[in-house]
């Protein structure tokens, strides 16, 4: 079995992903823009797993994908990370929110 990444962890807890999210999401970050046979690659895992993975961090807002049409014929889709900066600034936002919400719940409990 694989060791967790300790980043990847913080991630997937902090913004609701699960780990193949999140291992998904910084093995794009490390490339740049990549398709999906290069991140399967990457996280060692399926393509499915993948596409399920990009779809859900796409919805969230942390990937986006662009349209590319291949030279051989047909299309595929490059997939890039939110950058970093913004990444940072989500995790922020995030992080102050539960730290609110831990404050109520604590404050609930004391007034027990």
């Amino acid at each position: 079995m694989r060791k967790c990444n300790p980043s990847s962890c913080l991630l997937a807890c902090v913004l609701g992903l699960n780990c193949a999210e999140a291992e998904t999401y910084f093995a794009l970050l490390e490339r740049g823009n990549a398709d999906v046979d290069e991140i399967a690659r990457a996280v060692n895992k399926d393509k499915t797993t993948v596409y399920r993975a990009l779809k859900r961090l796409e919805e969230i807002g942390l990937v986006s994908k662009e349209y590319r049409i291949v030279r051989t014929g047909g299309y595929k889709y490059i997939y890039k990370p939110l950058p970093v900066k913004d990444l940072e600034s989500l995790v922020v936002k995030r992080v102050d929110e539960i730290l609110k919400e831990l404050k109520n719940l604590t404050a609930k409990i004391v007034e027990v």
